[in-house]
C-alpha cells in the first residue's frame, strides 16, 4: 500500500463530510487506503460514514469522544501505507492531490512532510505557504517560537519516520496538534511545500480555529515549553512569561529579561546540541533586534540598550550577512 489516508471526523456536516470523502474517492491516484478516525460521533454523522460501499475506507471508531489527537493515533497505529496523508474531513482535495503529492516524495528522499499549497473554499484567498528556501536547521530554531505557515489538512508524511522514530500525536493536547508534529518531524528530515493549490479548506464557526483560539495558544504554549525542558534552559518564571511575548512581540518585552533568557538558552544548548549553534545565536540576535525596536524606552533610556554587546553584535558583517541571507524569508513561519 502506497498511501494511509487519515481523517478524523467528530460531528462533521454530512454535506461537508460528503464532500471531503468523495474527493478522496475521486482521486486519480488510486494505491491508497482511506481511514476515518470516528471519534464518538452523533447517528446523522454515522449514517453518512455507513453509505460508502468501497474496500478502500476503514472506519475506526471510538465509541465516546476522546479526541483529535487519540483517534488520530488509532489511524497512524492501524496504517500500512507508505505515506501518511492527513485529509480533515471538512475539506476538498483535488483530483491530482495524492499523484503530486507522492511523486515528490518518491523523488525528495530527504524529506519528512510535505504539504501544498491550498485555498480558502469559494474564494481566491491563498493560505500563506513555507518557503522552500528556508533551511531546516532556521525552521528548527523558528518552532521554538511557534507553528509554521504548513497547512496540516495538506500534508504527506514519510511513515518510516514516524514508526522508526515513535512519534505520534501528543494525546495531552486537543488543538495545534500538526504543530507538536513538525518539532518532532523536522529533526529526522526535511519540511516543503509544493506551491501549487491542492486542497480548498472550509472555515466554518464550528472549526477548531475559529470556536478556540484561547485553548490553541494554551496549546501552543505547552509545546514551546516541552522544548524548552528538553533543551533544560532552566528560565525563570518571569523569562518564561517574556519568552511567551515572542512570537508577536504585541506586549512590551523586558530588555533585561530577554537579555537573560537568551544567555540561557544558548548556553543549555551548547551542552544539549538540540539546535545548530549558529543558527540558534543569530535567531536569537533577530529577537534582540524586533524587540528593540518595539520598545519606547529605547527612546527615554538609550544608553542602556547602546551598551550592551547584543546590540552591537547585530550590526557585525557576520550578522548582517545572516540577515541578508534570509532578509526575505524571515517572516515564512508566522504563528498560526
Amino acid at each position: 500500500m502506497k498511501l494511509s489516508v487519515i481523517m478524523p471526523v467528530f460531528n462533521t456536516k454530512a454535506e461537508y463530510l460528503t464532500v471531503a470523502i468523495e474527493s478522496v474517492l475521486a482521486q486519480s491516484f488510486s494505491d491508497f487506503e482511506l481511514l476515518i478516525a470516528d471519534d464518538g460521533s452523533d447517528d446523522t454523522c454515522l449514517e453518512c460514514l455507513k453509505k460508502y460501499d468501497d474496500q478502500r475506507i476503514r472506519i475506526i471508531r471510538n465509541e465516546k469522544n476522546l479526541g483529535v489527537s487519540v483517534a488520530s493515533n488509532l489511524a497512524l497505529e492501524a496504517a500500512t501505507g507508505e505515506y501518511i496523508v492527513r485529509m480533515d474531513s471538512d475539506d476538498f482535495a483535488y483530483p491530482e492531490r495524492f499523484r503530486i503529492q507522492t511523486e515528490y516524495m518518491d523523488a525528495h528522499p530527504e524529506v519528512a512532510v510535505c504539504g501544498t499549497a491550498c485555498k480558502k473554499m469559494g474564494t481566491d484567498q491563498v493560505y500563506p505557504f513555507l518557503r522552500n528556501d528556508i533551511p531546516r536547521e532556521v525552521l528548527q530554531v523558528r518552532l521554538l517560537l511557534g507553528n509554521i505557515s504548513l497547512a496540516n489538512p495538506t500534508v504527506i508524511i514519510r511513515r518510516s519516520i514516524l514508526a522508526d522514530h515513535d512519534i505520534k500525536y501528543d494525546e495531552n493536547i486537543r488543538y495545534s496538534l500538526d504543530y507538536g508534529l513538525w518539532v518532532d518531524c523536522i529533526r529526522f528530515g526535511e519540511i516543503k511545500v509544493i506551491p501549487r493549490i491542492l486542497l480548498e479548506y472550509r472555515e466554518h464557526e464550528g472549526q477548531v480555529s475559529s470556536a478556540h483560539k484561547r485553548e490553541q495558544k494554551e496549546c501552543r504554549d505547552y509545546i514551546r515549553s516541552k522544548q524548552l525542558e528538553e533543551l533544560s534552559a532552566g528560565l525563570s518564571t518571569d523569562e518564561w512569561t517574556e519568552f511567551l511575548k515572542l512570537p508577536e512581540f504585541r506586549s512590551m518585552i523586558d530588555l533585561d529579561l530577554l537579555d537573560s533568557l537568551i544567555k540561557k538558552i544558548e548556553i543549555s544548548n551548547r551542552k544539549n546540541r538540540i539546535f545548530d549553534e549558529a543558527v540558534l545565536h543569530f535567531e536569537c540576535m533577530r529577537w534582540w533586534g524586533t524587540a528593540i525596536r518595539k520598545q519606547k524606552r529605547f527612546i527615554r533610556k538609550p544608553f542602556n540598550i547602546l551598551i550592551n554587546p547584543r546590540t552591537w553584535e547585530m550590526i557585525s558583517p557576520r550578522a548582517l550577512s545572516y540577515v541578508f541571507r534570509y532578509r526575505r524569508i524571515s517572516r515564512d513561519n508566522a504563528c498560526s
